[in-house]
């Protein structure tokens, strides 16, 4: 079987400015992809590209054997996402708010909703009002609406912002148990690069818009056993040989 998702000479250009330029992925089934870089390399952008947010100026998005520019409809259902920061109907409760998301995508059984926010360290909040959760709270109940339909494929945009220590091991836990328990693809996008190397199979690295490095965590544990940090801070900086 092919990859899930595949782009291939993606580019992405804003008033003259190239902002993601041929960037080629392919990420496989039950993978975990981390995509790495920089604020403002390109990384929220290629992940909208991937969504249909965004009209890529050239090249192209394959998700699930479907050309995304042409057939967005034909996958919403099958993808979760989290892009920056989570927005909700700040009025409504979360399970209100998670209701309102499975109607859009056509689905009636909210029966999932009290599990669902369960396993995202949320229990018993489903009556409590958006407004009152903290940061954290918010990209908990985030990660709840990205997998409440049971997605194939989940794009993660910094899903870690605002999470402190005891709530990142709970978000890495959870995303190790949604790719081998539920056979969930998923690309993380971050600039944590500690946390990347606990969670991922592969990793890319991103600059300027641009995929400047592409390995396997098998592969970096070989040839680099002090561990990947000072390895992709160098190649984001143009030192690594």
């Amino acid at each position: 079987m092919g990859p899930l998702i595949s782009t291939h000479d993606l580019t992405k250009t804003f008033d003259g400015h190239e902002v993601v330029n041929k960037c080629s992925i392919q990420v496989n089934q039950g993978e975990i992809y981390g995509f790495l870089g920089v604020n403002g390399a390109g990384k929220t952008t290629v992940l909208k590209l991937m969504l249909g947010l965004l009209r890529p100026t050239a090249g192209s998005v394959e998700i699930l054997g479907h050309d995304v520019t042409a057939d967005r409809l034909a996958i919403a259902a099958s993808i979760g996402s989290i892009i920056e920061v989570p927005i909700f109907y700040e009025h409504l409760s979360a399970y209100e708010n998670l209701s309102i998301h499975l109607a859009y995508l056509g689905i009636t059984d909210t029966s999932t909703i009290e599990g669902t926010l369960s396993r995202v360290g949320l229990p018993n909040t489903g009556t409590q009002k958006v407004s009152q959760f903290s940061l954290g709270m918010r990209q908990r109940l985030g990660i709840a609406r990205a997998m409440i339909h049971k997605p194939r494929i989940m794009l993660l945009d910094e899903p870690i912002n605002g999470l402190d220590p005891v709530a990142i091991r709970d978000m890495r836990e959870l995303l190790l148990s949604l790719a081998k328990d539920d056979g969930i693809t998923i690309i993380i996008s971050s600039h944590i690069l500690t946390e990347i190397e606990r969670i991922a199979d592969r990793v890319g690295v991103i600059a300027n818009g641009t995929i400047i490095e592409e390995f396997s965590m098998s592969s970096m544990e070989r040839n680099h056993p002090e561990g990947m940090e000072d390895y992709v801070i160098n190649l984001m900086s143009g030192k690594a040989r």
